[in-house]
């Protein structure tokens, strides 16, 4: 703390995180005292520093790969698989939001729950006009791509 402007900095950065930080708050005593003369007056304040959590960590998918096999002639709705990520990051920032990204040709052929990571069929599916394809499923935090 600047002795003189009462400004107060930390000498390491923290990371919300980490095992030695979560929830933790530091809580001070401040005293300020004045220049008088023969006797200093002095006044004190509590002071709580809490690390505050920031969207800092990626969502992570928890397989590197996923492979689901859908029949053909099925009606839409089918359930095709589903994807899991996590975020380390704390609440709001831990929330997983999904997303397709794949060829404009598969585009309306399948649907993710931006929620839950379930992957159905939006129509039905033939083999004959749609051969071996792959869609993959993007993630970030509070929903920004």
């Amino acid at each position: 703390m600047n002795q003189h402007n009462g400004t107060v900095r930390t000498l390491m950065s923290f990371d919300h995180e980490s095992a030695d930080v979560v929830g933790a708050a530091v809580d001070y005593v401040v005293t300020v005292r004045d220049a008088g003369s023969p006797v200093a007056l002095s006044s004190s304040a509590s002071l709580r520093l809490v690390v505050a959590d920031v969207d800092d960590n990626s969502p992570v998918f928890v397989a590197d790969r996923y492979e689901f096999a859908v029949p053909e002639n099925r009606p839409a709705g089918l359930h095709v698989g589903t994807v899991e990520a996590t975020d380390a990051d704390g609440p709001p920032f831990d929330r997983v939001i999904y997303r397709l990204s794949c060829t404009d040709s598969l585009a309306d052929m399948f649907h993710i729950d931006r929620h839950s990571g379930v992957i159905v069929t939006a129509t039905e599916l033939d083999r004959e006009q749609v051969d071996k394809r792959t869609a993959v499923a993007s993630i970030d935090g509070l929903g920004r791509f």
